[in-house]
């Protein structure tokens, strides 16, 4: 059994023993010990392990981050991405770090995964770099600082084989992706993440920088398709493996066994239970904006700025909504080659479950 994260504000595995709960060692990644510089309190070449994956059948694991480093010159911190390869006798195969250490351009590994059919790790970065982010001098002033999500695959060896970097070009929106949040599916990949707003090449939505109010999303991403949609460039794996930076495991890495005393057992603890009263929201805050690869979109419950949006609470009896006297989108239901239907996010009809056309 494994524990993986942040300890001592350092990146650390931690395994146990199932039968008492005994740790059999722990790994910590830090700075180099060799340096005169280095101190235990120190910063880590890995601050914390955000995603993990031990592909089924191996005796290797895959974890990814970040590093957090205080700048020499002020307060200020810096963060590079970092990934890693341990195996289950605590070694640790390579560590490597991608981005340019600028204050104001994090990088972030939030994701990793195992592609079964090809036999490769797929990894995903958000990223500010510029580095990183192919199209860079395309940008405006103001997405300068706004993050990219770059896909990275990788061969078990750590040889990069490709990249593709997905951003939303010049709108000044940051993407951002959920922690542990991706897998492969077929050609697909999936995965969850939030923004506050988009632009992709059929449409764009913003929202006021100084309160961004953030909506989350799930992408289906098919590679061969991806230039159809969003904006978006390639990393050869040459460009990726130049990029990257390996570090001398002997240096940065920690192996311990067999301590004792980093726990101390509590007797006290909460007891969950379930309930279908979760509270309500306004069903126009559910779904903030349509789907960002739709070429073409009306929304229909969100009124005619004279207050007619609708205003259903979960719990209640049904309302009655009339698109064409409430709404700008009266000849929106005409103009559909297949007459009008509901539809959950996911693409699974959901007529009669949320709502009817009458």
């Amino acid at each position: 059994m494994y524990m993986m994260g942040r300890f001592r504000s350092k990146a650390s595995v931690m395994k146990f023993y199932k039968a008492d709960f005994a740790l059999d060692w722990r790994i910590e990644l830090h700075e180099d010990k060799t340096a005169s510089s280095y101190a235990v309190g120190s910063d880590s070449i890995m601050t914390d392990i955000l995603s993990y994956v031990q592909p089924t059948g191996q005796r290797w694991i895959y974890g990814c981050g970040f590093a957090l480093k205080t700048s020499s010159t002020d307060t200020s911190e810096e963060k590079y991405a970092t990934i890693f390869k341990f195996n289950e006798n605590g070694q640790v195969q390579y560590i490597y770090q991608f981005g340019d250490g600028g204050t104001s351009q994090p990088d972030n590994c939030r994701a990793i995964n195992y592609d079964y059919a090809n036999h490769q790790i797929v990894m995903m970065v958000e990223s500010t770099s510029q580095n990183l982010r192919p199209h860079y001098d395309r940008y405006s002033t103001w997405s300068l600082n706004a993050s990219d999500i770059n896909i990275f695959i990788m061969q078990d060896s750590g040889n990069f084989l490709k990249g593709y970097n997905i951003n939303f070009e010049k709108a000044a929106v940051p993407m951002h992706v959920g922690d542990n949040s991706m897998f492969v599916h077929g050609n697909h990949y999936v995965f969850g993440g939030y923004s506050w707003g988009y632009k992709t090449r059929f449409q764009n939505e913003t929202y006021t920088p100084s309160a961004p109010t953030y909506d989350t999303y799930l992408f289906k991403l098919d590679p061969s398709q991806i230039d159809r949609c969003f904006f978006n460039a390639e990393f050869s794996g040459s460009q990726l493996n130049q990029l990257k930076r390996s570090y001398d495991v002997e240096k940065y890495v920690t192996l311990t066994r067999g301590e004792t005393l980093l726990f101390e057992r509590v007797n006290e603890g909460f007891q969950t239970y379930t309930t279908d009263f979760i509270g309500s929201f306004p069903l126009k805050d559910s779904l903030k904006y349509p789907r960002m690869c739709a070429s073409t979109s009306i929304n229909m419950t969100g009124g005619n700025d004279t207050g007619g949006g609708v205003q259903y609470y979960r719990g209640q009896n049904k309302v009655y909504y009339d698109v064409g006297m409430f709404s700008n989108a009266s000849t929106a239901v005409g103009q559909m080659d297949q007459g009008p239907y509901w539809i959950f996010q996911n693409g699974t009809t959901a007529n009669g479950d949320i709502g009817l056309f009458t």
